[in-house]
């Protein structure tokens, strides 16, 4: 399992290559590990998509839901951006545990207490699958450094080096103006692999993977003096044990 706990924000200038020097002139760190902003191009048939609606619901406070979502087999790019939109489409100004027993949109279900185990092996979690993470407001993302990983998380214990995650893209806001969604969207794709391209959790020696991932933004304001933003999505699927 490989599980982005917590999550660094960090407000930017925008930039088009996607490098490490652009990290740096941004303020950032390089990254740590392999850069996720660079293409990867192994073949990519994910089991499941995840979501993630990060917004300011007032002042400094953030609101961040997100859940895991099933995908037809062998499904394309466009398809599985546009079922990411149609399920935010749906999901509206509510969170994702409302879209409980929707017969098209319902998230994963996560009903009482599951264990790393029972939820990655059993529950089929752990598999490659698709990020989409959508920023809701006027804000712009960090073209060329979308994503980064960092050595230490928000609790300044150590994380590991990213192998996993790649090919993070801008979704194209006219594509989200289709769908009614005013914001931006990042959509990256997570491979689930070690250093040495083995599956994460092919075996024992790696049983699971733990990242500090910052997702890179502009708010309006004035400065453009980098603010990191702690943002901890909640542990359960949706809204905390429900959905």
């Amino acid at each position: 399992m490989n599980d982005v706990s917590k999550n660094e924000m960090r407000a930017a200038s925008g930039h088009d290559e996607p490098n490490d020097d652009v990290l740096k002139s941004t303020g950032f760190p390089a990254n740590y590990g392999q850069n996720p902003n660079v293409a990867r191009d192994d073949k990519f048939e994910p089991d499941w998509i995840g979501i993630v609606h990060i917004k300011n619901v007032g002042g400094w406070e953030i609101s961040v839901n997100h859940a895991a979502f099933s995908v037809a087999a062998s499904s394309g790019n466009e398809s599985r951006l546009a079922r990411a939109l149609e399920i935010l489409r749906e999901k509206g100004r509510g969170t994702f545990a409302d879209l409980k027993g929707s017969p098209n949109y319902e998230p994963f279900p996560r009903d009482g207490h599951y264990d790393s185990i029972n939820f990655d092996k059993y529950l089929g979690f752990r598999s490659k699958n698709e990020l989409f993470i959508f920023i809701e407001g006027d804000v712009e993302v960090v073209q060329g450094a979308l994503l980064s990983f960092t050595p230490l998380g928000a609790d300044l214990r150590p994380r590991d080096k990213n192998f996993a995650f790649f090919n993070a893209k801008r979704v194209d806001p006219d594509e989200l103006a289709k769908y009614g969604l005013v914001g931006r969207m990042i959509r990256v794709r997570n491979y689930m692999t070690t250093e040495d391209g083995k599956p994460i959790g092919d075996g024992e020696d790696v049983e699971s993977e733990l990242y500090s991932m910052n997702i890179h933004f502009t708010v309006p304001g004035k400065g453009g003096v980098p603010v990191p933003m702690i943002i901890d999505p909640d542990t359960g699927n949706g809204m905390g044990n429900n959905p």
